[in-house]
């Protein structure tokens, strides 16, 4: 299990739309990512950079459970403990269910692997976005072409 909370929370169209734009602007792929894993990774970013700017402090990892402690317990902790019981009552006896894979299943997500093709393009394109931040008066309109054509074979959906 990772660390940190699981949430769920509305997010407004507006910055529904402007995650994707993030994803892009980023260079991020967003096929084979879930849409609560790109606002993850679009707060994580953005907080990032508000830390990075001295706007908030950075965080100190001592004094989490003080600050979140009280976010952790609940109807949701207790179901958990429960269950924690459960098993442990069980012991080795506990038969869990397995999902077992599908051949269809396997190759639905091999179609949703990135070719050769678009891993190379975005390479380029990466290099293309360092030129274009740093670079920005040998910016051309070829690199433009070049980025428009590149973002194609990667999002090929768009």
């Amino acid at each position: 299990m990772k660390p940190g909370l699981v949430v769920a929370i509305r997010v407004n169209p507006v910055d529904c739309q402007s995650v994707l734009a993030l994803m892009d602007a980023s260079g991020l792929p967003r096929n084979n990512q879930t849409f609560a894993s790109m606002v993850s990774m679009a707060l994580s970013g953005l907080l990032q950079e508000v830390r990075s700017n001295g706007v908030i402090d950075e965080p100190d990892p001592f004094l989490y459970w003080d600050q979140m402690g009280q976010y952790h317990k609940g109807e949701k902790g207790k179901g958990r403990s429960a269950i924690a019981e459960t098993v442990r009552g069980q012991g080795k006896h506990i038969k869990l269910p397995v999902h077992k894979v599908t051949e269809e299943e396997v190759l639905a997500e091999s179609a949703n692997q990135m070719t050769s093709e678009q891993r190379q393009a975005g390479l380029r394109m990466k290099e293309l976005q360092i030129k274009q931040e740093y670079a920005k008066d040998s910016w051309s309109v070829q690199d433009q072409e070049e980025w428009d054509r590149l973002y194609k074979i990667v999002f090929p959906e768009g």
